[in-house]
């Protein structure tokens, strides 16, 4: 939740049911690290501009209309009024604005990099690698390089296709989700693949057993989930938001 003003400070996880296949880890990378190891001239534009992130929902779940975008808007904010829905974006600061067949798109603007609130350590803070438009099929090649499904390699090369066909007809902005610089810009692919190449050198993948515990720093920790097949029940929950500090 970096893209909201009030991410929750520490999440908590635990197994209920552990995997019965390959994948399924909950994935984990440590933020700091990521701020680190980033080349200094990349890592400079996104501190200096920080992101700007859009997100286009249906009012119901898109059929390929937006490859990007996995559920409508009713689903996502669980009510089918829109005076709810507007309540709900302008307590989190987002700007909006309603189209065509109850369009929804949303739009804000926040850091790329936050100050860590306990130790002042400056930590990789934001949504690029899920909003970003070029993210999936980058995704699914690590998926596939880690687990050597072919079944990967066609996703990687399907979506690749199908995101560029989409690009090429509607721009990144009319997308699913898309993330910009600050400035209105567009982010460099290269830059967007550099990101992705730290994250994922410094991603840890623990294998679940039933009743194991996990808890999280959210203001330094970033996790996710590889996918699997077969059984899987984690059950998540998440402590009080914090302010994010670039916004004190």
């Amino acid at each position: 939740m970096s893209f909201l003003p009030c991410p929750p400070k520490k999440i908590f996880f635990c197994c209920l049911e552990a995997p019965t296949s390959q994948g399924g880890e909950t994935t984990l990378c440590d933020f700091k690290k990521v701020y680190d190891q980033m080349d200094p001239s990349v890592r400079d534009k996104f501190e200096s501009k920080g992101v700007a992130y859009i997100r286009n929902y249906s009012s119901v779940k898109p059929f390929l209309s937006q490859p990007l975008q996995l559920k409508g808007w009713s689903a996502v904010f669980e009510t089918e009024k829109k005076e709810e829905v507007e309540k709900e974006l302008r307590r989190t600061n987002m700007d909006f604005k309603w189209g065509a067949n109850d369009h929804l798109c949303i739009t804000n603007k926040a850091s790329a990099v936050e100050v860590h609130p306990v130790t002042g350590d400056k930590i990789w803070f934001n949504h690029l690698s899920i909003f970003h438009w070029a993210m999936p099929y980058q995704e699914y090649g690590y998926i596939f390089k880690r687990m050597r499904k072919i079944f990967y390699l066609f996703l990687t090369i399907i979506s690749w296709i199908i995101q560029n066909i989409f690009v090429a007809i509607k721009k990144p902005a009319g997308m699913g989700m898309h993330t910009m610089f600050g400035d209105g810009s567009e982010i460099p692919l290269s830059d967007v693949s550099h990101v992705r190449e730290i994250i994922h050198k410094n991603m840890v993948f623990d294998r679940w057993r039933k009743g194991d515990l996990l808890m999280i720093d959210n203001f330094r920790v970033s996790h996710g989930r590889q996918p699997y097949s077969g059984k899987r029940k984690i059950v998540v929950a998440w402590s009080h938001p914090l302010l994010k500090p670039s916004l004190k």
